[in-house]
């Protein structure tokens, strides 16, 4: 979908001309136009989406808000043993500051019978452990795929473009969700977003936009890059100016499967997932 050409807007995440405030304010009219346009052109009454206390999903909320209004979005918060209570406090401010419904479900006793009947397949081994984390994820997901069944609505995806370059999030889980408002945003230009909403809106708590980023589906578990150094690396890959190692490109090839059944993400870039970059999904290694 989009929302740069039918705006005229173009965010350059390759050269990070989001930094100054014009171009951000275009960035966030550009996602919360595409938003807007999706829902009402679906007659959708509202939004759902997960929010963690993280960057990516306070900033998917703020979009929301801006282009439906807080009384049509709905914010889901699945706290598990392995949540910094901060991440809880963080969401709770966020829907706070932006005044929108915020449910608290707690993962655990959801978690609890499949840890016990699923107990030789989620065993201390590394598959075990990548298991037991994707099925917080896809038990999260349920929670919010539930609410979305029983009330109605569009569910939104929190994913960020690196993420989904990378192949960093889980298959029907935090990979779900029919419209992605971010996903054509790398993870720089989602915080340098995120700030300037902050700044501009005060809806952002400051724990969000410094905190490490975190899935917190294991104990002290931080993601597995830094961001500020591969984010430029990935988009240079994906929009076809060259860069990247071999372990990288390999990366991106190999999570093409997961992004062709990823939501539809809002284009805002010159190349986006979805229509604005199609390769084979299965190819030679």
């Amino acid at each position: 979908m989009d929302v740069a050409l039918a705006l005229g807007v173009h965010v350059d995440a390759e050269r990070c001309s989001t930094r100054d405030g014009h171009t951000k304010r275009q960035g966030n009219a550009a996602l919360a136009f595409g938003v807007r346009g999706f829902v009402e052109g679906n007659a959708l009454p509202s939004v759902v989406l997960g929010l963690s206390g993280g960057v990516d999903s306070a900033l998917v909320a703020a979009i929301a808000v801006e282009a439906l209004g807080a009384s049509r979005v709905v914010a889901i918060h699945v706290p598990s043993r392995f949540t910094d209570p901060r991440s809880t406090e963080a969401a709770r401010e966020v829907a706070a500051a932006l005044g929108i419904r915020l449910e608290e479900r707690p993962l655990g006793p959801l978690l609890a019978p499949f840890e016990s009947e699923l107990a030789d397949l989620l065993d201390g081994s590394a598959a075990g452990r990548r298991g037991h984390e994707n099925l917080q994820a896809r038990l999260r997901m349920s929670v919010l795929a539930a609410h979305v069944n029983r009330h109605g609505g569009l569910l939104l995806n929190a994913s960020n473009k690196t993420e989904l370059a990378l192949g960093y999030g889980t298959l029907w889980g935090d990979l779900a969700g029919l419209l992605s408002p971010i996903g054509d945003l790398p993870k720089t230009e989602v915080v340098r977003l995120a700030r300037w909403v902050a700044r501009t809106r005060g809806t952002i708590p400051p724990f969000v936009l410094e905190r490490a980023p975190s899935a917190e589906l294991a104990e002290g578990q931080v993601d597995p890059f830094d961001y500020d150094a591969v984010a430029p690396r990935v988009e240079a890959l994906v929009s076809y100016a060259g860069g990247g190692d071999e372990a990288l490109r390999g990366a991106v090839r190999r999570a093409e499967g997961k992004r062709v059944v990823h939501g539809i993400v809002l284009k805002v870039s010159r190349v986006s997932f979805g229509s604005g970059r199609l390769v084979p999904v299965t190819r030679a290694y």
